[in-house]
């Protein structure tokens, strides 16, 4: 089941696929900001479910346990469902003690669906040459976005550098 407070009161939603899931999630959301919005104001016009997602919930599906031979259509799935991004590991198996996840191969499958991609680097000391590899294999320069653990660096201003780079490229760094 998923669980959602609306008007105070907890809704379950029963077990189904987990795209249809979202469905439900992104049409009770909707259902909840535009009625607390209506209870609070009254008179001014409810934001847009595009103004919600931006500014209170998104949703994010994890290919992390995704099989390569159907992630395209899956990832496609997701998007028809109202999925705001995809997130994606890459772990470097120091940071990660041992699991090592090479992630160009998913990124080259699924870049062209046109959802962004939000690139979690579990790297330590990770360098411009992998932020290199990963826009050949398909991260896009005004939508993607590279996540980089606080613990990955071992001093300040390699970070800061490393942040500057990949801004440099045109991704959201966070």
């Amino acid at each position: 089941h998923i669980a959602f407070l609306e008007d105070n009161n907890l809704k379950l939603v029963p077990d189904k696929d987990w795209l249809d899931q979202l469905h439900i999630a992104r049409q009770l959301t909707a259902t909840q900001v535009e009625a607390s919005h209506v209870k609070n104001s009254g008179k001014t016009k409810a934001p847009t479910l595009k103004d919600k997602s931006e500014k209170s919930i998104q949703f994010s599906y994890s290919i992390l346990g995704a099989k390569k031979t159907n992630l395209k259509q899956e990832v496609t799935r997701a998007q028809e469902c109202g999925l705001d991004s995809i997130h994606v590991d890459h772990f470097d198996g120091k940071l990660t003690r041992g699991k090592s996840i090479d992630c160009t191969s998913r990124i080259r499958i699924i870049s062209d669906v046109g959802i962004p991609l939000f690139l979690h680097l579990w790297v330590k000391e990770p360098q411009e040459s992998l932020i290199d590899k990963l826009l050949k294999a398909g991260l896009r320069p005004n939508r993607d976005k590279i996540i980089l653990p606080y613990e990955a660096f071992s001093s300040p201003g390699q970070r800061i550098a490393l942040i500057g780079y990949i801004k440099q490229k045109g991704l959201s760094v966070g």
